[in-house]
């Protein structure tokens, strides 16, 4: 069984239209080594038809041993739209693999950006967004 433990960024409060790197960790809870999958990093959910789905990345893991883990890091630039903006991470999308759960083959990361209330606009001018 493949499974995500976690999606994290390296950047606590990402600013919009910043670089930051996501990072999963993966494990194989089988006693068995895995065999060969992919791995794909989506912007949106693929659970959320609310939420446009756009791969933004894939990977193929070659193993992992029995009863291990590792990592693997996606770099990733934020949009620089208010809003929620979600990341999925799916391991072995096409469920190739047997496994005995399905149900742990994904992870969301996600931030908001939000315009500053403080702020006070005149007309024609740009509302500068913050991280939530």
């Amino acid at each position: 069984d493949i499974a995500v433990l976690s999606l994290v960024s390296n950047v606590a409060n990402p600013a919009p239209g910043q670089q930051v790197a996501l990072t999963a960790t993966l494990a194989n809870r089988a006693a068995t080594t895995s065999p060969s999958f992919v791995v794909r990093l989506y912007r949106g959910d693929p659970l959320s038809p609310q939420s446009p789905l756009v791969e933004i990345a894939s990977s193929t893991i070659t193993a992992i041993d029995p009863l291990q883990s590792g990592v693997i890091g996606f770099n990733v630039t934020l949009p620089t739209t208010l809003g929620n903006h979600v990341y999925t991470l799916v391991v072995d999308p096409a469920n190739a693999i047997a496994e005995a759960s399905e149900l742990n083959n994904r992870a969301r990361w996600e931030t908001t950006f939000r315009a500053d209330p403080a702020l006070v606009v005149s007309s024609g001018g740009a509302v500068p967004v913050t991280a939530a």
